[in-house]
């Protein structure tokens, strides 16, 4: 979905192309971490291995997933999502969801969301599950597991909602879709 929607969004990041280059270059790939994949030519979400590496800045260390060699190629942008959609409780833990930015033109529709939630979105989504910690200058992320795959899964689902909502007026709906995008 087009990124200028919710640059304004506290947490909004862009990845851009070429951004893991540098943090490749500052240090060696650390052990892999699992995050949730919704690729667009699949049927259903998988738990997938990305490349990580930490960087420092200011005094925080920060751990960076390399998506862009697995699923951005063209960079990505990200939100956090730590609330449960339409509701002001917080979840266990905090999540970032990573999704194509849009720039090079609409990506194709991700069969895994439509399929699985039942709802339209363009391009890949990936979800990455930050760790807990009590030192405020560590920022890294942890495994998600497979367990977490259905319940992250549906609640992305009405955070796409939510999203579509407010962008639109109206949830998206894959009929309403279809029909603007295949007449």
């Amino acid at each position: 979905m087009v990124s200028n929607h919710w640059e304004h969004l506290p947490g909004f990041r862009v990845h851009p192309k070429g951004a893991s280059a540098r943090y490749k270059a500052a240090t060696e790939e650390n052990p892999k971490r699992l995050v949730l994949a919704l690729r667009h030519a699949t049927d259903a979400p998988n738990i997938w291995p990305a490349p990580t590496y930490y960087t420092e800045e200011n005094g925080i260390l920060t751990e960076e997933l390399d998506l862009e060699s697995t699923h951005f190629p063209n960079g990505s942008v990200s939100l956090p999502f730590f609330v449960i959609p339409h509701s002001n409780r917080t979840l266990p833990f905090a999540y970032r969801v990573f999704i194509d930015p849009g720039h090079l033109g609409p990506p194709p529709l991700n069969k895994t969301i439509a399929k699985g939630l039942k709802c339209p979105w363009l391009g890949h989504v990936v979800i990455a599950r930050y760790a807990r910690g009590n030192n405020p200058n560590i920022h890294i992320y942890m495994q998600i597991s497979r367990q977490e795959n259905e319940i992250v899964s549906s609640l992305l689902a009405c955070w796409f909602d939510k999203v579509w909502a407010n962008l639109y007026g109206h949830v998206g709906s894959l009929d309403v879709f279809n029909a603007m995008y295949n007449p």
